[in-house]
């Protein structure tokens, strides 16, 4: 029996990160001016108070502006609902990419080793045949004369 393993096509990545960048952003609750929140900082160090302003990339507190670079993934996180999203949808779109690959070599290693499989099978069937034809061909004697 021929087996065939269907290769799917690769999907959009790009739409695919739209896709799950805009998930992301609808489920997002941001925190708000008054809130308090513990920052990290990426060099080090902590603080906690409340949130004095914010905007799209900054955060001020305890009379301080910090921008997102300065602040951990973390912190960002609570803090900045583009950049939250945009992180999330890159790193589950890279992870969901990185499976599709390793799923589509899966498939076309068997693939390849069904068509070696298959050349294998039809080969031996033409040298059976070929084999049974002089076979056949040895036992057709001429009449005796």
């Amino acid at each position: 029996a021929l087996s065939v393993y269907a290769i799917e096509p690769e999907p959009n990545w790009t739409n695919r990160y739209r896709d799950v960048r805009q998930e992301v952003l609808g489920s997002f609750t941001p925190l708000t001016v008054g809130q308090k929140i513990t920052i990290v900082r990426r060099i080090g160090g902590e603080l906690t108070d409340r949130i004095e302003a914010l905007s799209s990339n900054t955060v001020r507190i305890a009379g301080k502006t910090y921008e997102a670079c300065q602040l951990t993934d973390d912190t960002c996180d609570k803090l900045f609902p583009e950049l939250h999203a945009s992180r999330v949808a890159r790193e589950r779109v890279l992870s969901e990419r990185q499976t599709y690959i390793e799923r589509r070599t899966e498939e076309e290693r068997k693939a390849a080793t069904e068509a070696v499989r298959l050349a294998q099978a039809q080969e031996q069937q033409r040298i059976e045949d070929a084999r049974l034809a002089a076979a056949s061909s040895a036992k057709v004697t001429p009449a005796n004369k």
